[in-house]
């Protein structure tokens, strides 16, 4: 069997490998799709996470509407949140520390995520 044969056989038996054509003569095959529509939505929920971030005013207030006064922020993180405390629908954690209906100094973890309001935790 003719090398050239054989190629041409085994190319048929791998669908990923499909040449699709496009506009500018530039030939698209179907991993270069799934690795682009993988991509996009991890770069938008980052950019969303870093932008949750950013935004502490939000995290504060309903800490406050709580019961919990001079509420400080102590630290932030976006990345695999469900597993520093955070529940599977949250985006972002802060660490923070506020005075408690007693007086007392406690620590909180304040979750928030894409379309839901703030979750009060305490340690």
């Amino acid at each position: 069997m003719p090398l050239g044969h054989w190629e041409t056989h085994f190319e048929n038996k791998r669908p990923w490998r499909t040449k699709m054509p496009s506009r500018n003569g530039r030939n698209i095959n179907l991993i270069n799709i799934v690795i682009f529509i993988t991509i996009i939505p991890i770069l938008a929920f980052t950019c969303l996470g870093l932008f949750l971030v950013n935004r502490t005013e939000p995290v504060v207030e309903a800490t406050e509407k709580q019961g919990y006064a001079d509420v400080v922020i102590t630290g932030r993180t976006w990345f695999l949140v469900g597993f520093r405390g955070c529940g599977g629908d949250d985006a972002v954690k802060f660490d923070a520390q506020a005075t408690n209906a007693l007086g007392r100094r406690v620590d909180l973890i304040l979750c928030t995520g894409f379309f839901k309001g703030v979750t009060v935790r305490t340690e």
